[in-house]
């Protein structure tokens, strides 16, 4: 039960991160000492994503050791293991105590509910002289630092709302199919164009899951039927909203394919450029305050930054943690038990939409980002002893 409660708490609160460390910290650091007390396992099928980060996070000790200045880069090492701790905190207790992902994704769906209603209501005013606390550049940031991250952290419970009024019994679409507009609005009002093709990538990518699931292939029509109403909803909701005027002069702006920060010297391209041909003259990283000093402005790739600031090892090692959660990930999709299966479709979703966006967008820190990972670990870790266990017993027998 305090495991659950614990899940719950976590991802209930991880959208409070003004402030650090961050509720969600604390958190981790009691369920980390309650894993430890409880005596929980690590499953051997955890030992590849153990063995992959830690690697990862030496490549970033030995760039800082060999940086110009120590401290900015052990300090980004730092928070690094911090969040790839998440990841294993997650993979370690939905393998060990399986029902953890109900209070993970209820914790996470209150938490995208309350995210987009405070930001809402910041947006449109109602907050009086809090509201600006919640915005930046007239961008609903809620109680992040940054729209870009509050619209990609809201992408997962966005996903498995959808997932679950298409699946649920009639009464509680209601419910679901609330929280699923509720937080799609919250996420258009961060005018965060990476969340907008996130959502849409990762909806799409769910339903072609879930129509190729044999679980749910006796009802495939009934999908089709409530994403019409679901999809009409939402559009009306939308054209409604937008036409606030502040709303539509925003709009016109994100719409552009190319924003300021994009193009010219010093824009996102330029350093994309860049980055690459400093990677050729320095293999083992730069270290955090070295790269600051020959790029300003971060790459805005994620694998270009990381082998910037690791090295050409940590690189390949960040890549190879990517494409084997990608392939664990797929595994657990489509041979994923009915119990699980609308909770792998979710994270799943979500990893593929976060992989790509990291090829626009610095996601090295995110917090959703690796726990979404995580989650995926552990699900899978429990699926693949699920399905050995008739294999276990027979062999027992023998």
């Amino acid at each position: 039960m305090l495991a659950h409660t614990l899940m719950w708490l976590i991802f209930a609160f991880s959208h409070v991160v003004l402030v650090e460390p961050a509720p969600y910290e604390l958190l981790i650091i009691l369920a980390i000492l309650y894993a430890c007390f409880a005596s929980l396992q690590i499953s051997r099928q955890l030992l590849p994503l153990i063995v992959l980060l830690g690697l990862h996070l030496g490549s970033l000790i030995l760039a800082a050791i060999v940086a110009v200045e120590l401290m900015p880069s052990l300090q980004f090492a730092g928070i690094s293991a911090i969040v790839y701790a998440t990841t294993l905190v997650f993979s370690i207790f939905i393998w060990s105590i399986p029902s953890c992902i109900n209070s993970i994704n209820h914790g996470y769906v209150v938490a995208g509910v309350t995210s987009s209603i405070l930001g809402i209501a910041a947006y449109f005013g109602f907050l009086g002289d809090y509201s600006d606390s919640l915005l930046r550049f007239s961008r609903v940031k809620s109680l992040f630092k940054d729209p870009n991250v509050y619209g990609a952290f809201l992408i997962p419970p966005a996903v498995y709302c959808f997932l679950k009024f298409l699946t649920s019994r009639p009464l509680r679409t209601l419910f679901w199919g609330t929280g699923f507009i509720c937080i799609s609005a919250g996420l258009f009002l961060s005018f965060s164009r990476g969340s907008w093709f996130g959502l849409a990538f990762s909806l799409g990518l769910c339903l072609l899951f879930l129509f190729s699931s044999p679980i749910y292939a006796g009802i495939r029509m009934r999908y089709l039927g409530r994403c019409l109403v679901l999809g009409g909803i939402l559009v009306i909701s939308l054209l409604y909203t937008s036409n606030h005027e502040s709303i539509t002069g925003l709009l016109g702006q994100r719409f552009s394919l190319v924003q300021s920060y994009d193009a010219g010297p010093g824009g996102r391209f330029s350093n994309q450029v860049k980055s690459v041909t400093l990677l050729m003259e320095k293999p083992l990283g730069y270290g955090k305050a070295d790269l600051k000093n020959l790029l300003p402005l971060d790459p805005h790739n994620v694998y270009l930054k990381l082998t910037l600031l690791s090295g050409w090892l940590g690189g390949t090692l960040y890549v190879l943690f990517v494409l084997l959660t990608l392939n664990i990930g797929f595994n657990l999709v489509m041979n994923a038990p009915p119990a699980i299966v609308l909770s792998a479709i979710t994270y799943y979703s979500a990893f593929i939409c976060y992989v790509l966006m990291g090829f626009i967008i610095d996601t090295d820190h995110w917090r959703s980002y690796f726990a979404v990972a995580g989650i995926l670990w552990g699900l899978s870790a429990y699926a693949n002893t699920l399905s050995r266990a008739p294999f276990d017993s027979e062999r027992r027998s023998l």
